[in-house]
């Protein structure tokens, strides 16, 4: 913008110093008009100049009318940049606002994604454990399974031992036993006593 404004500045001198030229122009025209009272001899040569000065005149004045067009234009073309520099600046602050909001939603995801990670850990972790405690669980259960069947087993062992000392036969028998026991015991006793008596 100070680029511009040095031009607009040396635009508006260029167009002073050929106002200030045409005013002097028409002074030296009025001042070399020759008048009916004199004849000067060189009257062609003063006419002459005069031509020279209008053309000069006209040529100033079309000058001057391409540096007030040139002039309008660059303004124009001053304006146009400056609104256009303006939107831009506009156009900057709406992308870097909407970057910084796209930064602060990347970093939120980012937070909420590592604290997902964190507890996806820890139930992993958690599930470890778990899964670990089972197997010792299942070890430990049929650890108890194979000594409890093993119990049994003996308990079924023992009484199937006692089932065979206690049948109704192995009983009637062990009474039999014991009765022809007491009968032999009974005879020998009465024997025993009438010995005793003959003597």
């Amino acid at each position: 913008q100070e680029g511009w404004g040095g031009r607009e500045i040396d635009l508006e001198l260029r167009v002073a110093r050929y106002r200030k030229r045409n005013l002097e122009d028409k002074r030296v025209l009025k001042t070399s008009l020759p008048t009916t009272e004199s004849h000067d001899p060189r009257t062609d040569e003063v006419i002459k100049a005069i031509h020279q000065l209008l053309q000069a005149h006209k040529i100033a004045k079309e000058e001057l009318w391409e540096i007030e067009a040139k002039k309008e234009a660059l303004k124009k073309e001053l304006d146009e940049l400056t609104s256009e520099e303006t939107h831009l600046e506009e156009l900057l602050k709406s992308k870097q606002e909407s970057l910084r909001i796209l930064q602060q939603h990347n970093r939120e995801k980012e937070s909420k994604m590592l604290r997902k990670q964190a507890m996806a850990q820890d139930s992993l972790q958690k599930i470890t454990e778990l899964n670990s405690k089972i197997q010792e669980d299942k070890v430990k259960k049929k650890k108890l399974r194979m000594e409890f069947e093993q119990q049994l087993e003996e308990l079924m062992e023992q009484h199937k031992t006692l089932w065979e000392l206690h049948t109704p036969e192995r009983l009637s028998q062990e009474i039999n036993t014991m009765a022809q026991y007491l009968g032999t015991a009974s005879e020998g006793g009465k024997a025993s006593s009438g010995e005793i008596g003959g003597h």
